[in-house]
């Protein structure tokens, strides 16, 4: 028989033993694109200063050893795992989980700079005796790809290889996949591109639960022609679109609000599939959903007036929690894709190489089991603190989280794969104070001091490790909110990170 301790041991050994497969890939996909990387400078380094040559190709041979030590320490922690019988074990083996992931940021950082040193801004596309075009040497073209502003070969891969490994479609050939420097810098390139095609022809309709920031970029430049709608209110969004007619309508598929609003947006595309007549363009941000939410397979060869663009910030999942470099990226399926391509190259908003570079190799199944893990701590954490709330007296009305039935969109959303990895804490009307707030994150802290639990108070989400934040405090739109940002934490530690939160709740008044 398996005690309550025994098997939160026996969960906590399963998820470490995901979280070091997740590490071995991460270093071994790094350590491919330094071997890569050799074999491209061998072939063109007689067009290169052999000196420079040398020191960089001894960096890397340095950091390929460095990468195939962590592979054999992961390996000899995946066999500790078979030996644990304590928490005092789970522990020791969880810190090396941690020590490692640390070294391991580290080396991407390293090796993207070291695959990128000998490369140029402004790569040459001829040479009299020495090449500036680094690895690269041979394929750049004039007036092609010889400023990387524009086009970037390191991006080119980052795009293919997302396109391959997370877009859901029958035919994929005419998918455009646009890497950018960021989530906002890919959220402006849409913007300047419907701008300069002229294809805002009519209102533009917004979730009024949008990203803030994609909001207030909106509203400040569109002024009286922006409609907001509640976006939960499926009903009520239909209406207006028959009403209105907009021309562009912008949803997140889960906002990162207080309320954080699921909108149906099943039933939406499906209405407007059936009713859109004229060039309607529909932006999602699916930053908050990731790979759990596949839009183009649900509007590719359904309208010939509808069409769908969809982006998304790199900093948050597909970094598996390493958090080195921004970046953001848009698909578009059909001719926008060209459009898109050319607007980021006048937007000046494509990826540097060195991010590129930096991001992990896209990984479907690692991609899914980690989301996987987000929506396990978060539901958990989130019914946990709920029925904490609803059973003892608290400053805290309600916990906030499209998993829970006492959601506005569980009766549509409840049979998703992934409900996102953040939740929002509520407070009582009373106590709904910026004060309060932030002595709420400090209690926080000193608490998970007291408990020797790691838990940070930082901003966004998708990490290792839980945080807590005051979120849009200098917001133009919506109040201030406590966000908890769940980690990845095996099953005994997140029920660490729950006793913290459930004390501070408890000695608040």
């Amino acid at each position: 028989m398996i005690t309550p301790t025994n098997k939160l041991i026996e969960e906590s050994i399963h998820d470490l033993l995901e979280d070091f497969d997740e590490l071995l890939y991460l270093v071994l996909s790094q350590r491919k694109k330094l071997e890569l990387f050799i074999t491209e400078i061998n072939k063109v380094k007689s067009n290169l200063r052999s000196v420079v040559v040398k020191n960089i190709l001894d960096n890397a041979t340095k950091c390929i050893n460095s990468a195939d030590d962590y592979v054999n320490e992961i390996e000899k922690s995946k066999e500790s795992c078979s030996k644990i019988v304590s928490t005092k074990q789970l522990n020791h083996v969880y810190q090396k989980k941690l020590t490692l992931f640390e070294n391991i940021r580290t080396l991407y950082s390293e090796t993207a700079s070291l695959i990128t040193a000998l490369d140029w801004q402004s790569p040459s596309y001829l040479h009299s005796r020495f090449s500036m075009a680094g690895k690269q040497t041979g394929r750049i073209v004039g007036t092609m790809n010889d400023y990387k502003r524009d086009h970037s070969l390191d991006a080119l891969a980052l795009e293919n290889s997302f396109k391959k490994e997370y877009i859901d479609s029958f035919f994929k050939l005419p998918i455009q996949v646009c890497a950018t420097s960021s989530g906002m810098a890919a959220f402006t390139t849409i913007l300047n591109f419907l701008q300069m095609k002229q294809k805002i022809t009519g209102p533009i309709l917004i979730g009024k639960s949008i990203y803030f920031e994609n909001k207030t970029l909106v509203q400040n430049i569109f002024g009286n022609n922006v409609v907001e709608v509640d976006e939960n209110n499926t009903e009520r969004v239909c209406e207006i679109i028959t009403r209105i007619k907009p021309s562009v309508i912008m949803f997140d598929s889960l906002t990162n609000t207080s309320n954080i609003s699921v909108p149906n947006l099943t039933e939406i595309i499906k209405y407007l599939i059936k009713t859109t007549s004229k060039e309607t363009y529909l932006i999602i941000d699916n930053t908050t959903l990731s790979i759990s939410y596949q839009i183009l397979k649900r509007t590719i060869g359904k309208s010939t007036t509808l069409h769908t663009i969809v982006f998304e910030s790199l900093n948050k999942y597909y970094q598996f929690g390493m958090d080195r470099v921004t970046g953001g990226i848009i698909w578009v399926h059909g001719k926008e894709g060209f459009d898109l391509f050319k607007t980021r190259e006048y937007s000046g908003t494509n990826i540097a190489d060195i991010s590129a570079q930096a991001m992990p190799t896209p990984n479907r199944k690692l991609l899914t089991r980690r989301l996987a893990r987000l929506g396990r701590n978060a539901l958990f954490l989130a019914s946990s603190l709920q029925q904490f709330v609803e059973q003892n007296k608290t400053i805290v009305s309600n916990i906030v989280y499209p998993g829970l039935p006492n959601h506005q969109s569980f009766s549509w959303s409840k049979n998703a794969s992934f409900h996102g990895s953040f939740f929002i804490i509520a407070f009582k009307q009373k106590f709904r104070k910026i004060s309060i707030y932030k002595k709420f994150v400090e209690e926080v802290i000193e608490e998970a001091k007291k408990q020797q639990v790691d838990l940070i108070a930082g901003t966004s989400f998708g990490f290792n490790t839980t945080r807590v934040y005051l979120t849009a405090l200098h917001s133009e739109f919506g109040d201030p909110f406590i966000r908890v940002s769940v980690g990845t934490e095996p099953r005994a530690y997140i029920e660490k990170v729950n006793n913290v939160f459930i004390n501070v709740m408890d000695t608040m008044k």
